[in-house]
This record gives structure tokens, C-alpha cells and sequence, in this order.
């Protein structure tokens, strides 16, 4: 009988529910990622965490479960990875940042089949991010933390244009709530305006 092993990734952007999410992986003690910066107190505080992962986790966790899956490469290679090793902590590398955010494939959206009469009724939106990060680096935001410091990445207009349009054809959803971390100011108007030309263009 083959042995089925639940792999379930937690982000932490807070420290105020540290301790929430620490009773979570206790409760679940199957193989977690998490994702913070204060990770040394994260694997001593919790045994039952086999890795972190700093930064982005998109590329990581298909990496590391092509090792614990497939057994391909070895995860003390993956850029990011932190993890246990006996009673020693190790550090492979900086933060995970995926530079160019067109390379990432649409979110998978299939929970919205089961809520048919909620998007119908127009109550429901889909969050989209058309961009990471933040020119700031104000002291009450753990933004910096998580990925570079004072630089912003956003995908192309053309990108972000195409998954509202597969969104409404896909699941008819006609509501759009944009989780940036900034989406308008004034490093990015010229953006804005093409994403309005390009809203036009293909009468979205």
C-alpha cells in the first residue's frame, strides 16, 4: 500500500499569530514550509516544521516536492531552503524573489465552480496581484521582510489583462478586488494608463 503524505504550506506575514499557526502545524504534524524571516526561532520553537522557505515559495515548493516526491535533486540544494540538519540550522542562500511575475501561471480558481449562485449574484470577486512589492520601507509593514526592499515587480498589462478575461469566460466572474501592495502612486502611472488602454483594446 502506497504511503500518502499531505505537504501543506502556511505563510506568515505577522508575528501576532505566530503562535496560532505554531498549535496549527502541532495539531496537523505532517511535512510544513513557512514562510518568515526569523526562521532560526521558528525551527527551535517548532519541531514538527521540516523546512522553511525565505522569500517566495512558488518555484521552491514544486521544488521540494520533486525531491520528496519524485526524488529528484536534493533539497538542501533548493536557493531559500532552511532547514534541520541534527541540531544545526542551515541557511541555503537569500530570499526567494521571482523576477519576472509573467512567468507564474494563473492561480487556480476551480473553487469557484461550486460557487455558482454567489458569483451570479454578484457578491463575489477574484483577487488579483498585479505586482510584489513596495518602494517603501516603512517599520510597521513586513513587506521588505518577505521579499527585496524598496523595489516594486509587476506583470505586464497584457498579463494581468488576460486572466480578468479568463477569470469572467471561465467562471463568470465579473468582480476584481487587486491585492498589491501598491497599485496606484506615482512611480507607477504610466502602467495604470496602459492597463486602462489595454482594458479598452479588448473591451473588457
Amino acid at each position: 500500500m502506497n504511503k500518502i503524505s499531505l505537504f501543506l504550506m502556511l505563510t506568515l506575514i505577522a508575528t501576532t499569530v505566530f503562535a496560532q499557526k505554531i498549535e496549527t502545524v502541532k495539531t496537523i504534524k505532517k511535512k510544513v514550509q513557512w514562510n518568515m524571516d526569523d526562521t532560526v526561532k521558528i525551527l527551535n520553537e517548532c519541531k514538527d516544521i521540516d523546512a522553511i522557505c525565505l522569500g517566495e515559495g512558488e518555484k521552491f515548493i514544486v521544488d521540494y516536492l520533486n525531491y520528496y516526491v519524485k526524488g529528484i535533486g536534493n533539497y538542501k540544494d533548493i536557493p531559500g531552503i532552511v532547514y534541520r540538519d541534527n541540531n544545526n540550522i542551515v541557511v541555503n542562500g537569500k530570499k526567494n524573489v521571482i523576477e519576472n511575475l509573467n512567468d507564474l501561471p494563473f492561480p487556480a480558481k476551480d473553487y469557484f465552480l461550486d460557487m455558482k449562485d454567489e458569483i451570479s449574484s454578484g457578491f463575489y470577486y477574484a483577487h488579483i496581484s498585479s505586482g510584489r512589492g513596495c518602494y517603501a520601507n516603512c517599520s510597521f509593514c513586513s513587506m521588505s521582510c518577505l521579499t527585496d526592499q524598496n523595489r516594486r515587480r509587476v506583470r505586464d498589462v497584457s498579463n494581468v489583462v488576460s486572466e480578468i478575461i479568463w477569470l469572467k469566460e471561465t467562471y463568470g466572474i465579473t468582480c476584481f478586488y487587486f491585492v498589491d501592495e501598491l497599485f496606484i502612486d506615482k512611480h507607477n502611472f504610466k502602467w495604470i494608463y496602459d492597463f486602462c488602454d489595454e482594458m479598452k483594446r479588448r473591451n473588457v
